[in-house]
């Protein structure tokens, strides 16, 4: 499903999967292009996960988490790659009930 949303990004890869552990495979780079852009796509962010990648958003950010630890994907999309790092850095702001 991803390969039709993406085809101009996944269009020479020819449906090539992750068979090397520090190769990025045509959904691995369809993740990483959306996650570079998903702004510009109207509507929830985990309804555009589920239309333009065919994962759950528990799919999507599970698979996110281990492509931003890889050489490969630092090196296909640095800039998004450092965002998601440091956003998975910042520790969230919690209420707490008094």
């Amino acid at each position: 499903m991803h390969q039709e949303r993406y085809s101009g990004k996944c269009a020479g890869l020819n449906g090539v999967g992750n068979t090397l552990p520090m190769m990025l495979g045509s959904l691995d780079k369809a993740i990483l292009d959306f996650e570079r852009t998903w702004w510009c796509q109207p509507g929830a962010k985990d309804k555009a996960i589920e239309f333009s990648l065919g994962l759950t958003s528990a799919a999507y950010y599970e698979r996110l988490r281990r492509l931003i630890a890889l050489s490969s994907a630092l090196e296909y999309d640095p800039l998004t790659v450092k965002r998601v790092h440091r956003m998975l850095d910042t520790p969230v702001e919690r209420e707490v009930a008094i």
